[in-house]
């Protein structure tokens, strides 16, 4: 079967470009020959790799919008809180030892299989905890559901850790295309059976299903694509110390996700499992929004951070993409919120208009957090990432320190509380930047009054038309008006000033590019 599954997918293996450096592929077991660093295979598989998240994301979202509309928002609170703890823990065990493995230079057999074997025993070691707390969290937010679905759902953790080496193994050769294919594939079945599921009248056990299949058809699907086979080890105090040796790792990655994640699970504890699960639905569809948007754009805009030094002339560049940037995706994200119910009114069941009032914050939020992420980027090429670790750090224990009080209020309370965190933590990463570049820290705001001056536009008009038509009508005619509001006023203010800051920004990265 490993056969024919390699001859069917072997079209899938990109030759090395010119100049690349090629792995004895002759030999399976040989992992230490450097991985192909061509610009064109590099590029080649960035474009794959964001390609594999939209893919994925986007077939797991169509999956959502068919079964929300046969399972109860109780239903996806629950496995939305099993989802976060499972996450946690890969966090914690596994996904630092597979950032060591990435960040080594050419790493040999020997590596990949310490590696394995690591997170292997350690990823056992997280299925015992997750039973472990199962009942004890059960009891702590209050949700008697949630023990027998842990039960079932922490065998997902050991699976995500078998498959993480060689997702690494893969990386390190650029070989995006077969992770890509192999990411859609799966969630193209676990997708699948979550709706035939839910039509069949399974409820949570179809979103349960879902997950387990995605799972493990990913690792499935890499074990009989994969030419690496590993070779395990038994030592148990040695990964322990591996996994101590990388405990900075550990402490960021468990305050990242706390600083994203957290407000999911404080509203479920605090609200109940509908709550909670009306909340992950607007999340859910940010999510979306990020990847088609977003991500979509900064694949252009980092081209911005090519210079790596502390000139002016790099920080005026930042400048100019974060406000391009902004003024790309400001009308976006303003539509998405003052539109938020009649999206959810049309791509959702009844049971799930409440998610309206969630999504419109969300989507204020998803919009400083987009700006958010080329600031990271630009004091990372700077050199400033004690500044940016600082304020992550920062903006993440706030947040979790804050929820608790917050939550009681309501899901629409958390989500303005967020969004007001990724707007605040953009005001003070920007003034960081402006800092170290020994300019005003006003040059950042205004970058972003014209896009905000535009956003005012589309709010006002909003305001004055009440349009009584059905949801769908209502998307069909309000976005273009939202979008003509938005341009004119951007056109009014600034066209001509910004059309140069384009051309200059253009060529300052022409000359940045040559340079290097």
């Amino acid at each position: 079967m490993r056969s024919f599954a390699q001859r069917l997918f072997k079209g899938l293996r990109r030759r090395p470009a010119d100049g690349a450096v090629e792995s004895r592929a002759s030999d399976p077991r040989v992992t230490d020959a450097s991985p192909p660093t061509a610009p064109k295979v590099v590029g080649t598989a960035a474009l794959w790799s964001v390609g594999n998240a939209f893919t994925a994301q986007a077939i797991s979202l169509l999956a959502f919008l068919v079964t929300a509309r046969f399972i109860s928002p109780e239903a996806f609170g629950l496995v939305a809180v099993a989802t976060l703890l499972v996450e946690l823990v890969k966090r914690i065990l596994v996904e630092p030892l597979a950032i060591r493995l990435m960040a080594m230079n050419n790493p040999g057999q020997r590596d990949y299989d310490d590696c394995f074997s690591h997170i292997v025993l350690l990823g056992v070691l997280g299925v015992l905890l997750i039973l472990l707390v199962a009942e004890p969290l059960a009891i702590l937010v209050d949700l008697p559901g949630l023990p027998i679905i842990l039960y079932v759902m922490s065998g997902m953790m050991l699976v995500m850790g078998l498959s993480r080496t060689h997702e690494v193994w893969y990386s390190k050769r650029y070989e995006f295309r077969l992770l890509a294919i192999r990411s859609s594939s799966a969630a193209i079945l676990g997708g699948a059976t979550g709706v035939g599921m839910a039509l069949a009248g399974f409820g949570v056990w179809s979103l349960v299903a879902q997950q387990l299949v995605t799972t493990a058809a990913a690792y499935v699907l890499l074990f009989l694509l994969s030419k690496w086979r590993p070779r395990f080890r038994l030592a148990v105090g040695e990964s322990v110390r591996n996994l101590l040796q990388v405990k900075h790792l550990v402490f960021s990655n468990v305050v990242g996700f706390a600083g994203s994640q957290a407000d999911v699970f404080f509203v479920t504890s605090s609200l109940g499992a509908a709550a909670g699960g009306l909340y992950s639905a607007a999340k859910r569809l940010i999510l979306a929004a990020n990847l088609i948007v977003i991500n979509s754009v900064q694949g252009v805009i980092l081209t911005s951070f090519a210079e790596r030094n502390r000139s002016p002339r790099a920080y005026q560049i930042h400048l100019d993409s974060l406000e391009i940037f902004a003024l790309v995706i400001t009308p976006l994200f303003v539509g998405l919120a003052v539109l938020s119910e009649d999206v959810i009114s049309v791509l959702l069941s009844p049971a799930w208009l409440a998610s309206g009032a969630i999504l419109r914050p969300l989507a204020y939020a998803a919009l400083g957090g987009g700006l958010n992420l080329l600031v990271f980027n630009y004091l990372v090429a700077a050199g400033a990432e004690r500044s940016r670790t600082a304020v992550v750090v920062g903006t993440a224990l706030v947040t979790v320190a804050a929820l608790p009080v917050v939550a009681p209020s309501g899901a629409v309370a958390v989500a303005w509380f967020m969004a007001a965190m990724a707007w605040l933590s953009l005001f003070v990463l920007s003034g960081a930047a402006a800092l170290r570049s020994e300019v005003s820290v006003l040059q950042p705001l205004q970058a972003l009054l014209l896009p905000a001056a535009g956003a005012v536009a589309m709010l006002g008009l909003a305001a004055l038309i009440d349009l009584q038509a059905t949801s769908f009508l209502r998307l069909l005619i309000m976005p273009p008006a939202l979008l003509l509001a938005y341009l004119c006023v951007v056109s009014l203010l600034g066209f001509a000033t910004k059309a140069r800051a384009a051309v200059h920004f253009r060529n300052a990265v022409g000359r940045l590019g040559r340079e290097r």
